[in-house]
């Protein structure tokens, strides 16, 4: 498994308040390879045609990691 992720996925309903950690294969890591990919999937699979963009259907996405800067310090 390449570096950078820990092979789990952290899935928040905001909606109702819950966490879910999502733990796929290798196979699937290589498949969707890399940040952006992971959260095309999720978008592709978890929003409804003709979702909101606004409404509570809508999935956001957040791919955080050293090189987006969100692990910098302040």
């Amino acid at each position: 498994m390449p570096y950078g992720y820990h092979g789990k996925i952290l899935v928040v309903d905001l909606g109702s308040g819950q966490l879910r950690v999502d733990a796929h294969d290798e196979a699937w890591y290589r498949t969707y390879m890399g940040g952006s990919n992971f959260g095309l999937y999720y978008i592709l699979n978890h929003m409804p045609v003709g979702a909101d963009p606004l409404g509570p259907d809508n999935v956001l996405t957040l791919m955080l990691s050293v090189l987006t800067g969100a692990l910098s310090p302040v």
